[in-house]
């Protein structure tokens, strides 16, 4: 996808992409769901319905581009974050410089298979891997040697 080129051509030379991380569905949609849920008595009303409709819709598409140009990548180098519809904003931490990882899951995240890993680094550096699926699968990409 579009989302991924960003990231391809920004590959060290001898880099390769060992694992890529995508946001769960689960916390996509559930902004919109509740949205809709919150909002639903007012699609009756005939003279609001028009309006709610594109409400829901426009929270859905915003949501969805959201997930669509969010990228959460480990390579054999480094790991890297990187969101932006417009404007792009990456963060990354080089593997030499990776202090720590952790893995933290509610109990909805525990439900849905979805969790946040967070890399920590040195100096303070950290690369958060927010609402993703199978978070236990990055977090032993981003501990294995690479």
């Amino acid at each position: 996808g579009v989302a991924m080129a960003y990231i391809d051509s920004r590959l060290n030379p001898g880099e390769s992409i060992m694992m890529q991380a995508k946001l769960h569905p689960f916390y996509v949609f559930r902004l919109p769901v509740a949205f809709f849920l919150l909002t639903w008595p007012f699609l009756v009303i005939p003279d609001t319905r028009a309006l709610w409709a594109v409400l829901i819709v426009f929270v859905t598409l915003i949501r969805w581009l959201g997930a669509r140009t969010t990228e959460y990548v480990v390579t054999n180098q480094r790991v890297i974050r990187k969101v932006g519809i417009l404007s792009a904003s990456q963060v990354e931490i080089t593997r030499q410089k990776i202090e720590g990882v952790s893995v933290k899951q509610s109990l909805t995240g525990r439900i849905v298979g979805a969790g946040t890993v967070v890399v920590s680094g040195t100096g303070g550096a950290k690369v958060e891997f927010s609402h993703i699926r199978n978070p236990e699968a990055l977090r032993l990409a981003v501990q294995s040697e690479a």
